[in-house]
């Protein structure tokens, strides 16, 4: 995620535009009022910081952020609500929300907690791609008790580092080597793994990742998806 980008999502159009102007000489700053745009604009530019009201329009904050997770992405998230409810701060707290702010609220104020949180995302340890993609397994229901989640692993950590190449040619020969194992047995693993993985989904999570799949991804496609979000 990058530190200096910056994704203000408010339903409030003059609130935009007044906490951007504040904002945009030290961020690169992004603003819509819709739930739906504001995930499309995280996935797109990985946005280290997001501002966040609750009440957006298309889909609500809570959503937003519920979506977010799932499909790995994981600004630090400032939320601002005019209510305060026992449902918000449990959902606030299981979602990794860094400060819950009351609106109305100060302008300034706002701004200094977005420093205090930017400074923190650029002196943060650089995440392992390899527990990355353990997470996002974990969230796609792939078990971790069979070889092929294993071969999976490093079949996407590999291909994050060059998505150019052959999945048959040159990615499963590779995994086979690291492995220590036959190349054919890695194309046979991932399959069975993901067969039992797509049977166990949870159809709202999938789609986060495979919103035009009605079937199962084919391997290269789940490993090439994966891939691209932990991009090296």
């Amino acid at each position: 995620m990058d530190a200096h980008k910056l994704l203000l999502a408010d339903s409030n159009e003059d609130f935009l535009t007044a906490l951007a102007e504040i904002l945009s000489p030290q961020y690169q700053v992004f603003t819509t009022r819709s739930g739906k745009e504001a995930l499309h604009i995280l996935q797109r530019e990985q946005c280290g910081v997001m501002i966040l009201d609750l009440m957006l329009t298309e889909l609500d904050g809570i959503s937003l952020l519920e979506q977010a997770v799932a499909l790995g992405l994981n600004p630090k998230v400032l939320v601002m609500t005019p209510l305060f409810n026992d449902y918000i701060q449990s959902a606030a707290e299981r979602l990794g929300v860094a400060y819950l702010v009351y609106k109305p609220c100060d302008l300034q104020a706002v701004a200094n907690r977005i420093a205090d949180l930017s400074h923190g995302l650029r002196l943060a340890e650089p995440v392992d791609p390899h527990s990355q993609i353990r997470s996002l397994l974990t969230q796609l229901s792939v078990s971790a008790k069979y070889r092929g989640c294993r071969y999976l692993m490093e079949a996407i950590y590999l291909m994050a580092q060059d998505s150019g190449q052959s999945v048959t040619k040159e990615l499963y020969p590779a995994v086979a080597q690291i492995c220590n194992c036959d190349s054919s047995n890695v194309e046979r693993s991932i399959r069975s793994v993901l067969d039992v993985a797509w049977k166990k989904r949870q159809p709202s999570i999938w789609e986060c990742y495979f919103p035009l799949h009605k079937k199962r991804p084919t391997n290269a496609e789940f490993i090439s998806r994966l891939a691209e979000m932990i991009r090296l």
